[in-house]
């Protein structure tokens, strides 16, 4: 074999495990999948308006599409600066059989057989505290600790489920205050009492809810006058409110919303409008694009996977080009040689 054919060689097996390694670290990359797994149990706390400091409301937990469970083990997280759990209701489906702890937020549940009608769970009682600060705070549950094994039926089989959260808007004294990096969230905290979570990337506090950034906007519009409205993050696309949280309604892609009144605001200062938003809290300024998603994984990923193997397909098509033509060359130079040697003998007996 001669030694170009010798370094087209090198050269192909160096692009083919070039290839080979892009194959497997696309293998190994965690795509995003879908959070709603379908046949899962659904579990939704209600929200509460207009609450004043002092006062005491009350959150129902419902299951919905529930498959049978016989124990549970659940946990609130919220903002333990402002509201407060007073106690537990189990007047709903897990009435008889709870273990209740208001004191770490915690409550259980456990049953000698599966409980699988749709309903009220339960209901927990939280109390505004005194020096709440006006704004929205979010109120989420979770299985204790996070252990899916702390919802179970009576094979003692996991029982999936999606967690809904619900809110409390808090009318304080005090001007509602805005989510950005002058102001901080009046639903966040900076302890670690039960019912906290802290960021320790940032020693900023958080809230592990999906559903997050929510503020308070104020459009201008040119002679000054001024239209106030809800915004928050929900994890994948914004959304704004015009009645304090009740219903909310996805920002289009223009960026620009509808009021009741049917003026236009421009939430990212851009098109045609009677309000513009300035100072827009950076969490909310932006959100990513909603990603189509085949078997749980974005369209763009299935894309770079089919030109990965389109690619490794032409290379290896090459390669075995390349080596039957380097075997055919070797071939017609050992069939020369042999006959060039026959010649050789033959002239050689004359």
């Amino acid at each position: 074999m001669s030694s170009g054919a010798v370094k087209r060689m090198h050269m192909i097996k160096k692009v083919g495990i070039s290839v080979i390694a892009v194959l497997f670290i696309l293998s190994t990359i965690q795509f995003p999948r879908l959070v709603f797994a379908e046949g899962s149990a659904m579990i939704t706390l209600s929200n509460n308006e207009a609450t004043a400091p002092g006062e005491e409301f009350t959150v129902n937990v419902e299951i919905t599409n529930n498959p049978g469970f016989c124990g549970a083990a659940f946990e609130f997280r919220y903002d333990t600066n402002t509201l407060e759990l007073v106690r537990f209701i189990s007047e709903g489906l897990m009435k008889g059989g709870t273990l209740e702890n208001p004191a770490e937020s915690v409550i259980g549940f456990i049953s000698g057989t599966d409980i699988n009608d749709d309903g009220l769970l339960f209901s927990a009682v939280f109390k505004v505290k005194d020096n709440a600060l006006t704004g929205m705070y979010n109120i989420e549950m979770d299985v204790r600790q996070g252990r899916a094994l702390n919802f179970v039926n009576s094979d003692r089989d996991v029982v999936e489920v999606i967690f809904i959260p619900g809110f409390v808007i808090v009318t304080g004294n005090n001007e509602p205050q805005a989510n950005n990096d002058d102001q901080p969230n009046p639903d966040q905290s900076n302890n670690d009492e039960p019912g906290q979570l802290t960021d320790p990337n940032d020693n900023q506090p958080t809230n592990n809810n999906p559903i997050r950034d929510t503020s308070r906007i104020v459009a201008v519009s040119p002679n000054g006058s001024e239209r106030e409205f809800l915004m928050r993050n929900n994890g994948s696309d914004r959304e704004y409110s015009f009645d304090d949280g009740i219903s909310w309604t996805r920002v289009p892609d223009d960026g620009i919303i509808t009021t009741p009144e049917g003026t236009k605001i421009s939430i990212d200062g851009k098109g045609e409008s009677d309000y513009t938003v300035e100072n827009l809290p950076p969490a909310l300024a932006s959100t990513s694009p909603n990603q189509t998603l085949i078997a749980g994984v974005p369209l763009q990923a299935w894309i770079a996977i089919g030109l990965v193997s389109v690619a490794a397909v032409i290379v290896l098509f090459i390669m075995m080009r390349r080596r039957s033509g380097v075997l055919n060359a070797a071939k017609s130079t050992r069939s020369v040689g042999s006959k060039k040697a026959s010649q050789g003998n033959k002239q050689s007996r004359r």
